[in-house]
């Protein structure tokens, strides 16, 4: 019967275990000196090692033959515990046995002799899916279990766990294995099991299996199935839609011949490759190539990348400065978050395409390479200067809701103009900006430190504000013979009247004027906080009336 690659070539000693060095020298040692914890918990990625470490533990305790911590892999007991039919050995689904009836039975068992070796070792996958109850039940058992009793817990999820579980438990965290590790032993399988392969492919696999080396193997075996024992870079493409080599190309061709580019990328696309993960792709290359034009030819053996790739960095970072690359990298970033959002690839695509467009390509004979096309002077990435953090500094002080709104937009300065862009999914942060003492104390910050903008305009897709030194002046004007002295408490000293008949006198002044009472002090209120009344409570007339004129502000 035939066994999958990644079945066939699991783990079974220590020596074995694949870019979790750390890990296996403290099992190794507590094996060594007999003071093994009676709980484990395994937790990291998928496909790292977790539940072929938890057999090889297994075997390392039962095993007649086990040496230095190390079981021989080769004797009834390993055998038997690799196959899954040692009865001591019991490996628990924590998806499928979730409730507290498997937990009751579990404990009912727990206490029982083993059949045959030192050791019963329970190995729970997945142990976050148990319900709430079923560990509550568990709780007792994992703390004091029997002598010869051994729990193993496993899952990809940790913080899904009770902290009274883990707290009961030696907690191991297993790393996601080096792109560099998996290589290694995709070449190690290839040799052993015969068939061609090709330097780059390998890579492709380790890159695409994202540290999971289970992945890695099945993917090749699913390539191997497209050209009968040959892997290569050819079934690789077909199996993934297209490689890193093929974004590379199409990358090469963008600083020179943009057109032909898109063309290229939109072939790729057309073969199954999803945007999100071209936009994945894409970014792992421009971070090469940034990382490698500012760190040197040294630093790219960190980036865990093959000789042709190094040598592609080597020929065409020289054609990307460092703002350019810096700008693709956060587009790229920008579209794989609206693609995880749900946004369609055409759209995507589109919003790549007219970025990259942005890009001013040198011509033929040029040295490479031109910064973006300059359209406005952003703010916010270019016009990092003192006086502009300054202005964020004191609007966090004094004004919280302005900060927290302009730091979410988008600013620019064209000439003498300020212009503050908000998306249109933050249209709050558009009405809170608008009101007009909003509009007043942020041109009073812009003015006091750039002396040359007269003028700042507020954008929310098609509404526009604009605020400028005649508002101001009008404004000023206006609140000096209109809003204060109509509100404040001194314009009812034309009536004065005895104090302790409280604000009856402006209550009659109030009436005069057709303005209700609670109008004139919510005003004074809101004045005084520079903000809006959103509830007030007025208090009946026969009860004690404060100095707030009888409305309560809660």
């Amino acid at each position: 019967m035939y066994v999958s690659l990644y079945r066939k070539y699991r783990p079974g000693r220590f020596d074995d275990v694949v870019g979790q060095d750390g890990i296996v020298r403290v099992l190794k040692n507590s094996l060594r000196s007999g003071r093994v914890a009676h709980a484990f918990l395994f937790s990291g990625p998928r496909g790292c090692g977790k539940t072929s470490v938890a057999r090889i533990l297994a075997k390392a305790l039962n095993c007649p033959n086990s040496a230095d911590g190390e079981p021989c892999d080769n004797c009834y007991v390993c055998n038997s515990i690799s196959t899954g039919e040692c009865l001591d050995v019991i490996e628990i689904d924590g998806a499928s046995n979730r409730g507290i009836e498997e937990i009751r039975n579990l404990k009912a068992q727990i206490g029982l002799a083993s059949f045959s070796l030192p050791y019963k070792v329970y190995i729970i996958d997945e142990v976050h899916m148990l319900t709430d109850a079923a560990f509550n039940a568990l709780l007792k058992t994992l703390e004091e279990p029997p002598m010869q009793v051994v729990f193993v817990l496993a899952t990809t999820e940790p913080d899904k766990v009770p902290l009274t579980i883990r707290s009961r438990c030696l907690c191991f965290y297993f790393n996601r294995l080096l792109t560099s590790d998996i290589v290694r032993r995709l070449r190690q399988v290839a040799q052993e099991e015969g068939f061609a392969f090709e330097e780059e492919a390998l890579w492709e696999l380790a890159r695409q299996s994202d540290g999971s080396l289970r992945d890695a193997l099945t993917l090749a075996e699913q390539a191997l199935s497209l050209q009968e024992g040959n892997l290569s870079m050819e079934s690789i493409a077909m199996l993934l839609g297209s490689t890193r080599g093929k974004i590379e190309e199409a990358i090469k061709l963008i600083p020179h011949n943009p057109p032909q580019a898109f063309v290229k990328i939109k072939e790729i696309l057309s073969k199954g490759l999803s945007v999100e993960r071209f936009l994945e792709m894409a970014f792992a290359v421009f971070r090469d190539m940034w990382a490698y034009k500012s760190y040197g030819k040294d630093f790219a053996v960190e980036l865990e990348l093959s000789d042709r790739e190094i040598k592609f960095l080597e020929e065409e970072s020289p054609f990307w400065k460092d703002d350019v690359l810096l700008s693709c990298m956060r587009l790229c970033g920008e579209l794989c978050l609206q693609a995880k959002l749900g946004v369609k690839d055409d759209i995507l695509f589109g919003l790549f395409l007219s970025q990259m467009d942005r890009v001013d390509f040198p011509s033929a004979g040029e040295s490479p390479p031109l910064p973006l096309k300059p359209k406005a002077e952003n703010v916010t990435e270019s016009f990092t200067t003192a006086p502009w953090q300054e202005i964020m500094k004191q609007a966090g002080e004094e004004m919280l809701p302005l900060y927290c709104a302009l730091i979410c937009s988008k600013v620019t300065l064209d000439e003498k103009r300020i212009v503050i862009e908000i998306s249109e999914r933050r249209r709050f942060d558009f009405n809170l900006l608008k009101l007009s003492r909003n509009l007043a104390y942020l041109y009073g910050l812009i003015t006091k430190r750039f002396n040359d903008v007269t003028e700042i305009i507020l954008k929310c897709g098609v509404d526009e504000v604009k605020y400028s030194d005649e508002q101001e002046k009008a404004q000023m004007e206006g609140d000096a013979e209109g809003f204060r002295q109509e509100e404040l408490p001194q314009a009812f000293e034309e009536e004065p009247q005895p104090h302790e008949e409280g604000l009856k006198p402006a209550v009659k002044l109030a009436e005069r004027r057709e303005v209700k009472e609670e109008d004139i002090v919510l005003q004074r209120i809101a004045m005084y906080l520079n903000g809006d009344v959103l509830m007030y409570k007025k208090l009946d007339e026969e009860e004690n009336i404060e100095e707030d004129g009888g409305v309560e502000v809660e």
